[in-house]
């Protein structure tokens, strides 16, 4: 089991999410999903983080570029 200080990257907390790596980063990008910081251009995420966007269903929320819908 991993501690609660474990950083997860953006592809580590993408599959935790059950989403893609690219979804992942347009959230990132427009705001919705908050990494904790960036260690060497790559993103990181706590797991209480993950946990805030799994409890509001990130992959069922429509892309905010488009009217599609992402399942």
């Amino acid at each position: 089991m991993e501690g609660k200080d474990k950083l997860y990257t953006t592809q580590e907390a993408a599959k935790e999410l059950g989403i893609s790596y690219t979804w992942l980063r347009a959230l990132i990008s427009d705001k919705i999903a908050q990494p904790s910081q960036q260690i060497g251009g790559t993103w990181v995420f706590t797991i209480e983080e993950i946990e805030r966007l799994r409890a509001q269903a990130v992959s069922h929320q429509a892309d905010p570029r488009s009217n599609n819908i992402i399942v």
